[in-house]
């Protein structure tokens, strides 16, 4: 009898042992795919950030992925964290929100004397303006907004652009949804002022809501955004009542792909792939202008040497100034709107000093 009911609790032990161990198998090895799939996924970001294709990914389709984002990591490169592991090292600037199916696009920062690419990947979208002013500023921000936008014209996976007035959603302005080139097209034929968006939108839905009155807690979805004064304006996230400048089309689309969200600290990841955006532009432009700077000051030397191209030597020397402002102010406070005003003027000041070196023919387009 003592040797039947030994033999029954060691057999329940070794079940309990071997079913245990086969979930937690199960478990370690889904996590194993997943880890692969956005490895996968990396390496398809730094093919679209070397050639300028856009592609599908389907495969995050296959799990739950919504927990990733990406983080800066310092003194190593940035990672994309999740609750199961992290991925690293990300070495290509990315603004990745990962949702069932993504599309991976690239687009560009174009400085004048430097051209700075970003990888964009994010789930089918349908992304909706409520323009409150009809000025120019404001079409001109939202032609912007959409250039910086993924085209996927050719792709399964899609990116629409339309409208929200009050209740009405006008998503159907070319026959059907209006993609990326299609939707510029209709932006530089139509014009009107549209009211706040009160529509119920499903989560595949982003808005922008461009008007002068936006503050912290004005719209309850998407970002709001008052038009830019000097190159620089500010941005309101639904959900969060931080307020954030912006210098560029992708600090707004920063906060629009990240979206409400919050993580387990209470932080939007709209508000953590906003930051990770400025830190590495920042990185990355301070390296940009320093070394254009030392490059500026050698050209500069060689022409004066082979008496060439004198006219262009002055203009040189100023962009070399402006450049060393650049390097030197790119890594400041990103959040303050003085700073950040300072950094643009500088910026457009190099843009244009360069353009007089091309005018002249000192100097080729980027």
């Amino acid at each position: 009898m003592f040797q039947i009911i030994f033999g029954i609790v060691v057999s329940v032990f070794v079940l309990y042992f071997l079913i245990q161990y086969a979930s937690n198998y199960a478990g370690f090895q889904k996590d194993v795919q997943k880890v692969t799939i956005l490895k996968n996924l990396k390496i398809t970001g730094e093919s679209v950030y070397s050639y300028g294709n856009p592609v599908d990914f389907p495969d995050t389709s296959r799990y739950d992925f919504s927990s990733c984002y990406m983080t800066i990591n310092k003194p190593e490169p940035p990672v994309i964290k999740c609750d199961f592991g992290e991925i690293g090292s990300i070495l290509t600037p990315m603004l990745l929100s990962v949702d069932e199916e993504v599309v991976v696009d690239r687009t560009d920062l174009n400085f004048g004397w430097h051209i700075m690419h970003w990888i964009e990947i994010m789930p089918e979208t349908v992304i909706l303006f409520t323009p409150m002013d009809s000025s120019d500023e404001a079409w001109n921000l939202m032609k912007n907004l959409t250039e910086a936008l993924p085209s996927t014209e050719n792709l399964d996976i899609k990116v629409s652009f339309g409208f929200c007035d009050v209740n009405d959603v006008m998503e159907d302005l070319c026959g059907g949804p209006c993609e990326k080139f299609s939707f510029m097209s209709i932006i530089d034929d139509h014009r009107g002022q549209a009211e706040r968006c009160r529509a119920s939108l499903p989560g595949e839905y982003k808005l922008i809501t461009i008007s002068n009155s936006c503050n912290p807690g004005f719209s309850n979805k998407g970002v709001c955004v008052k038009l830019p004064q000097g190159g620089v304006g500010s941005a309101y996230l639904a959900g969060s009542g931080e307020t954030y400048i912006y210098k560029d089309s992708l600090d707004i689309i920063a906060l629009l792909i990240g979206g409400s969200k919050k993580d387990v600290l209470g932080k939007t990841l709209g508000e953590r792939l906003y930051d990770y955006k400025n830190e590495v532009w920042g990185e990355r432009l301070s390296l940009a202008a320093r070394i254009m700077s030392k490059r500026m000051l050698l050209v500069s030397s060689e022409y004066q040497f082979l008496g060439e191209n004198l006219e262009c030597i002055p203009i040189y020397a100023n962009l070399a100034g402006s450049l060393t402002s650049i390097a030197n102010q790119a890594k400041g406070n990103y959040k303050n709107e003085v700073v950040m005003r300072n950094l643009v003027t500088r910026m457009r000041e190099a843009k244009s000093l360069y353009q007089n070196l091309i005018d002249l023919g000192c100097e080729y387009y980027v």
